[in-house]
């Protein structure tokens, strides 16, 4: 038996979104600053999207020419 540990991309966005959302909900609820919640909030967004670049589709493999 062999385990595939590689997530899907929408499980990858769920799991940023569902962080994203409790980190607004600790902010209204007080448990965080605001500063930093909004810090946190503004920067969640582009490491989201970075971390989704760094394995590729494989639909646009071919595209880029297999390098």
């Amino acid at each position: 038996m062999t385990w595939n540990f590689e997530t899907k991309p929408i499980k990858r966005a769920l799991g940023w979104a569902v962080a994203m959302i409790v980190m607004a909900l600790l902010r209204n609820a007080g448990f965080i600053e605001r500063d930093t919640a909004d810090t946190l909030l503004l920067i969640m967004p582009i490491m989201a999207v970075m971390s989704f670049g760094s394995t590729g589709c494989s639909a646009c493999r071919p595209a880029a020419g297999e390098r």
